[in-house]
């Protein structure tokens, strides 16, 4: 069983359970990002990780349907109109869901399959370029503006290598959870635990 209790841990879960879902997804992310990282052994630099598209076309994907952080709550200081024209007084609970908002059928389509592809652009020739960053103001995953997650980049390199060390000698097949139900502690995890085989890898 994975736990995933830290936003780390809690998006290498989400990881293992997607990508163990799609084998189409998996072998192209072996061939595309896991494989060709793990030969550099213990070597791997920020600048390695951002040379494979795929790993960071999935890490985003993971964050869209599972974020680590469910939802932020804010509370406002002042009145204040936004640009809807919604008005909010001051001392009001504020409350973002970022789950809801990663699955917003207005804001992505097929918002419920999990689909690294949405995230990938391609040159002339048919190379994948780098991801582009996430509009924070989209979808603010890691909060956005003069409150952006200082460790962000961080999170992305070490989700990124984790799931290579792990994904080149094991293979991860998800298990029927007996309760799929989300639940945020600090974190979102699934309150029966993400349950998983693990074969080693020929």
């Amino acid at each position: 069983m994975i736990a995933g209790r830290d936003t780390t841990s809690c998006t290498l879960a989400y990881t293992m359970k997607f990508v163990g879902q799609n084998p189409e997804i998996e072998k192209r992310l072996l061939n595309e990002a896991v494989l060709p990282l793990a030969a550099k052994g213990d070597k791997v630099t920020w600048d390695d990780s951002r040379n494979y598209p795929f790993a960071d076309a999935t890490f985003n994907e993971v964050l869209r349907m599972a974020p680590p952080v469910g939802d932020d709550l804010r509370i406002c200081v002042g009145d204040d109109t936004w640009p809807s024209g919604t008005k909010v007084t001051d001392g009001t609970r504020v409350l973002i869901c970022n789950v809801s908002i990663g699955r917003d059928p207005f804001l992505w389509k097929n918002a419920d399959t999990f689909d690294p592809d949405r995230w990938m652009s391609y040159d002339e020739t048919g190379v994948p370029a780098h991801v582009k960053r996430m509009d924070e103001f989209v979808y603010p995953v890691f909060f956005s503006g003069r409150r952006l997650c200082l460790g962000k980049d961080m999170a992305r390199f070490e989700s990124i290598v984790f799931m290579t060390k792990i994904f080149s000698k094991l293979r991860i097949i998800p298990e029927k959870c007996p309760d799929p139900t989300m639940s945020t502690g600090p974190v979102i995890f699934m309150r029966g635990g993400n349950l998983c085989r693990v074969e080693k890898r020929q």
